[in-house]
């Protein structure tokens, strides 16, 4: 009993002394607790207006306004083999939660993002190995932690089977400055740590643009003997 009322008065004090903030918008709130989100009700709202409903393009999750399965974007290239669903579109909220994960060290976002991932796989892969694009040393460098391995813990921690660093980066820099057709004309951009046995792979990632590094990444999983068989992403651009 006396035990449960300095609790009670530990969290009264730290509420009142560290209130909660919204990651976004910065405004004190009341968070959930069984929730774990530190987003505001309006900020949550507006997240939910991002995320991608209805039909969406097979290969690589954007919104579909016509009455092919297919975007236009997927059925020009000819290239992506990997069926691929995306949370959001890159776009309000959205884009700026991410930023704040990525660039600016918002770890808490993390929790966010696996639950969106965790709903996202598709019926009868829930015990596939999912794999994260590895972080750039940048990223590491900025952080102290890679963004994507965070979220594969997560998932990790959630029962699902994670690899967060079977993949590699081969190759350095950042692609922001290169158009759709140069990412595509890039080395080899991954290698793989171990040798697979044809297990499936669910890659997951946080934003896709071309879909360059997801296909490169997936190639590399094939030749190591694993099976790629889904793509994640928290948005699409």
């Amino acid at each position: 009993m006396i035990l449960q009322i300095l609790r009670r008065s530990a969290r009264y004090v730290a509420d009142t002394l560290f209130p909660a903030r919204c990651i976004l918008c910065g405004r004190v709130f009341t968070p959930d607790k069984t929730l774990n989100v530190c987003l505001c009700r309006q900020c949550q709202a507006e997240l939910e207006l991002q995320r991608i409903s209805g039909r969406y393009c097979k290969w690589c999750g954007q919104r579909l306004i016509s009455e092919n399965e297919v975007c236009l974007c997927c059925r020009e290239l000819h290239t992506i083999r990997v069926p691929g669903k995306a949370v959001y579109s890159y776009r309000g909220a959205a884009r700026f939660l991410i930023r704040r994960f990525k660039f600016d060290g918002f770890r808490q976002a993390s929790v966010i993002f696996a639950a969106d991932i965790a709903r996202a796989i598709p019926q009868g892969m829930e015990n596939s190995l999912i794999v994260p694009l590895p972080s750039g040393g940048l990223s590491y460098r900025r952080n102290g932690w890679g963004h994507m391995e965070t979220i594969a813990i997560l998932l990790g921690k959630q029962g699902y089977i994670v690899a967060p660093r079977l993949l590699s980066r081969a190759m350095r820099g950042e692609q922001k400055s290169l158009g759709r057709s140069e990412r595509y004309k890039q080395g080899k951009r991954f290698t793989c740590r171990r040798s697979g046995d044809g297990r499936k792979v669910i890659l997951i990632d946080d934003v896709r643009t071309t879909g360059a590094s997801l296909q490169a990444a997936a190639d590399t999983l094939l030749s190591a003997g694993y099976l790629p068989a889904a793509q994640i992403v928290i948005a699409i651009d």
